[in-house]
């Protein structure tokens, strides 16, 4: 367990305080939903397997959010990506950033 922490607190990264709580808040959520999951497979209750499943759904959310602000924090580029779809003689053409231009993208 020590070392899967160390490893976590390691790859990401942190810079300053802001950051090392963000990072241990994220390691602490990943663990409490790595246990949540784990307990489902050992749940012999459909309802209390439920509910389990719930709050490893939120606790995804969360640890989404988190890892979100981190790396805006520490300034790494979130990739976006644009799909179109058009109809260019009955063909679909789909374009990934930029602009889609007769079946070729262009940046």
């Amino acid at each position: 367990m020590i070392d899967t922490i160390a490893w976590l607190y390691q790859d990401l990264a942190p810079k300053g305080a802001m950051q090392t709580l963000l990072a241990s808040q994220i390691i602490a959520t990943y663990l409490v939903l790595m246990r949540q999951l784990h307990k489902t497979t050992q749940e012999a209750s459909l309802a209390a397997n439920n509910m389990r499943v719930n709050m490893a759904t939120k606790l995804m959310r969360a640890l989404n959010l988190q890892l979100g602000l981190l790396a805006t924090l520490q300034g790494v580029k979130m990739q976006s990506i644009k799909v179109e779809h058009l109809n260019v003689s009955g063909n679909s053409v789909i374009g990934i950033g930029g602009r889609v231009d007769q079946g070729r993208s262009s940046q």
